[in-house]
């Protein structure tokens, strides 16, 4: 299994179809090509919970991880450093928050939903 493509249980509930779950997939995909390269055993795969964070739209939004959770302010800055340190390069990281930072001062939109035929 690798990523997104496959559906999986593990201790009889099936993993969210979150990006977490993918991202820990991959890369535990990529150990086991590596151990199966060098003829080791393959290790199973043990998803790990590091908790969720969500915003919708500018008023909604919050955080759940093991200790509690948060909601307002403090958990939408929350999820905006969450979503900075994560992508890959400086200059990925200023584009995004420049781009963020206009688009929530000037509450512009970028989406477009496609919804069907006129």
């Amino acid at each position: 299994m690798a990523g997104d493509i496959c559906a999986l249980q593990e201790h009889g509930s099936w993993l969210p179809g979150v990006a977490q779950v993918a991202k820990q997939q991959g890369a535990h995909a990529a150990r086991n090509v590596l151990r199966a390269i060098r003829g080791e055993a393959l290790l199973a795969f043990h998803y790990r919970d590091y908790g969720n964070a969500a915003t919708i739209g500018r008023g909604a939004r919050g955080c759940r991880d093991r200790p509690g959770q948060a909601s307002g302010t403090l958990a939408w800055l929350f999820w905006l450093f969450l979503h900075i340190f994560w992508l890959i390069g400086f200059r990925n990281r200023i584009a995004v928050l420049t781009e963020w930072a206009w688009s929530y001062l000037t509450f512009q939109r970028r989406v477009r939903l496609i919804t069907g035929a006129r």
